[in-house]
């Protein structure tokens, strides 16, 4: 009966319920089977308990199974899939009956902790003593190409499931879509996943979310959309892509029927899925929807909270920012980094210089992340910048404890443009480029400075040194939502000239802009002119 109950548990991803099982099992003095132990292991994989995974590995030794292939295998996978790697290694390379099982044991546990070389560097040592890869090698194999970016090796592997008739099958297939997108090829994921004869959740979940990575949320959101008329559920990965598309494109509606979407699914208890709707309502401008949701939670943890206090930052509320510290801390929370660098922010957005010193004393009193200070000393440097304490900010940035980031740079680099300040600004540029030469933001802002100096040779001189990185910036994109619908629009995009329903509708707006009396910035025609002349 222990056997049976333990194996069902671990069969079906329950870790804990098994474990506590087999130590119930264990107290009342009977003998574990060999397979019962190795269910015992396969549930220690599952919750990462390789503590007790060791104690199990004594046990298998002193009843004298650790000679057994079935059983070593799965001792390979449990330390590999606990990140044991070094152990897993040591116990792999003693077996003297290395089969399929057993490498792909050593594999899985290599791609699961991001160990990708090591992956593909067993995978050829396997295929070097004549062993025949799975379903289960190729897929991680997969994972590894795409977590490495070698696509055209996951060509290869492609190629050779279609010849050796491992195509179409759903976990496969899905991997797949999964490298191709992630690899950036969007079309080669997408024509894969047409073909696909049955598509699952997973092959859903793998386009959908390769659209949303790579930053084409229009066509995350329709595939959602398509994918729901056909009469699948989503899942948690499913709905946090598409949520997040939304958020990239500003579509506040869409959101919204998503929200319904979560409610009529039953995720509206999940954590997860709350805390990225309050950060999506906030930063789409409905800071009311996300107090709702927040103040409408029956249970909440410090990521909830960070999502809301992110949210007044969003707002320039600092002073709502800064009570929710409190507040949390009132309710047992524990503040993290990133509650600290929200205030933090709060009290930059708001230009609160004495705010923002007080909270980071208080901040390095509590909180002894040498990493998190980073964070928090550049909201302090951008509190400074903003409020125009430029030399006072460039002297905290050549004193930082540790090199400062792009980040930090232009942040002072802003800062040096709205309060005319090229020469520090020149500085500052410098260290960008060193760090990032082809970060056109830098350059964009280079060019104001000097344009607003009216110093043309030095324009010049930046407008060469941008050239020759090769810096460009990728055309700008709007999107609106129309009856439930998005439709995308990016710079320069000449198909919309030529589109006779938009150009009345673009023509009206024009007029309108100028009768509410907006005019064209003419200082920056001005200065893009210049730009060109030299």
């Amino acid at each position: 009966m222990w056997s049976t109950l333990i194996s069902n548990y671990a069969q079906h991803g329950h870790g804990l319920p098994a474990l506590e099982a087999f130590v119930k099992m264990q107290r009342e003095g009977l003998k574990a089977n060999e397979t019962t132990l190795a269910s015992a292991l396969k549930a220690c994989s599952l919750i990462k308990e390789v503590t007790l995974g060791k104690i199990i590995h004594d046990q298998i030794v002193r009843s004298g199974f650790e000679s057994g292939d079935f059983i070593c295998n799965t001792l390979v996978g449990m330390y590999a899939k606990c990140g044991n790697l070094k152990e897993a290694s040591k116990l792999f390379e003693t077996l003297s009956n290395l089969d399929t099982v057993s490498w792909n044991a050593m594999i899985v546990g290599t791609v699961h902790h991001g160990h990708y070389q090591d992956a593909i560097d067993l995978f050829d040592k396997m295929q070097q003593k004549g062993l025949i890869p799975d379903r289960v090698t190729f897929s991680c194999i997969l994972k590894a190409c795409s977590g490495l970016g070698m696509i055209n090796d996951g060509r290869l592997i492609h190629e050779k499931l279609v010849n050796d008739g491992f195509l179409p099958s759903m976990v496969v297939g899905s991997t797949l879509i999964d490298m191709y997108a992630k690899c950036g090829s969007l079309q080669e994921a997408r024509d894969l996943f047409e073909h696909m004869p049955n598509r699952g959740l997973v092959s859903w979940g793998a386009m959908i979310t390769g659209y949303a990575v790579q930053g084409n949320g229009f066509e995350a959101i329709k595939l959602y959309w398509k994918m729901v008329v056909e009469g699948l559920w989503p899942d948690q990965v499913i709905l946090v892509s598409v949520l997040k598309a939304c958020c990239s494109m500003g579509a506040l509606r869409q959101v919204r029927l998503l929200h319904m979407e979560v409610i009529n699914y039953q995720f509206d208890a999940d954590l997860a899925i709350v805390t990225l709707l309050i950060h999506v309502y906030s930063k789409l401008g409905s800071l009311e929807d996300a107090q709702w949701l927040f103040h409408d939670m029956r249970a909440t943890n410090i990521a909830v909270w960070n999502a809301i206090v992110g949210g007044y930052v969003q707002h320039g509320d600092w002073r709502q920012a800064t009570q929710s510290l409190v507040d949390l801390q009132n309710e047992g929370m524990k503040p993290v980094g990133t509650t600290y660098t929200n205030v933090l922010a709060a009290c930059s957005h708001g230009g609160q210089v004495e705010a923002a010193h007080q909270s980071l004393q208080a901040i390095r009193e509590a909180d002894n992340n040498r990493n998190s200070e980073m964070e928090h000393l550049n909201c302090l440097i951008d509190v400074l910048g903003r409020t125009g304490s430029l030399c006072e900010a460039g002297k905290m940035i050549w004193s930082m404890p540790a090199t400062p980031s792009i980040t930090t740079w232009m942040s002072l680099l802003a800062a040096c443009k709205t309060y005319g300040q090229p020469d520090l600004g020149r500085a500052c540029f410098d260290q960008l480029i060193r760090l990032d030469p082809c970060i056109a933001a830098g350059y964009t802002i280079m060019l104001d400075i000097y344009a607003d100096a009216q110093r043309w040779e030095d324009l010049h001189a930046i407008q060469e040194l941008k050239r020759s990185a090769g810096a460009r910036k990728l055309p700008g994109k709007a999107w609106i939502e129309v009856n439930n619908e998005v439709f995308e629009f990016i710079v320069e995009d000449m198909h919309i000239a030529t589109n006779a329903r938009l150009i009345p509708m673009l023509k009206h707006m024009q007029a309108l802009t100028k009768s509410e009396g907006y005019v064209p910035h003419l200082d920056l025609t001005f200065k893009n002119a210049k730009i060109e002349d030299e």
